[in-house]
């Protein structure tokens, strides 16, 4: 897309009901220069055609679990049947996530389709969402349920 279909463009989605004589007294251009970059930009996809309708971004949809991980590795030896100390790290995870989270940070807009919970933790998720830019118009919230857990225990080695 040139500069100027760039800045066309622009115009168009803050005011879809644009004049092309309008197009043409932002642009400093006649308004049949506007109608041929139109007409490249309906030709490259990015109009549908007359009346300016935007073509909407496209994404991918990822349909997975959310779940708060929580990993402990041992501070020495694990030993049975008691406490064992233990350093241990919470982070957001489930795979539908996880791979929505790594779509957005390559650029490629995603929608989350899943299910979590009305806890402390479904509500972190949603700040997640938010700072990772996720659509997640499509999970559902379910107010009396938890968020998913999953928990790893390790020695002091990690394994």
């Amino acid at each position: 897309m040139t500069e100027r279909e760039q800045q066309i463009l622009s115009w168009i989605q803050q005011n879809p009901m644009i004049s092309q004589q309008e197009l043409a007294d932002l642009a400093g251009i006649t308004r049949s220069g506007v109608a041929a970059h139109i007409s490249n930009l309906i030709r490259k996809g990015y109009l549908r055609g007359k009346g300016y309708i935007v073509t909407p971004p496209s994404y991918v949809t990822v349909i997975g679990g959310i779940s708060m991980d929580v990993l402990g590795i041992a501070c020495g030896d694990l030993m049975d049947y008691t406490s064992n100390a233990a350093k241990v790290r919470y982070a957001l995870g489930g795979v539908g996530r996880n791979i929505a989270v790594a779509l957005e940070r390559m650029n490629t807009r995603a929608s989350l389709v899943s299910v979590y919970g009305g806890d402390h933790n479904g509500e972190l998720f949603k700040i997640d969402a938010s700072v990772n830019g996720l659509d997640i118009g499509y999970s559902k919230q379910l107010p009396d349920a938890m968020t998913a857990s999953y928990m790893y225990v390790g020695d002091a080695s990690g394994q």
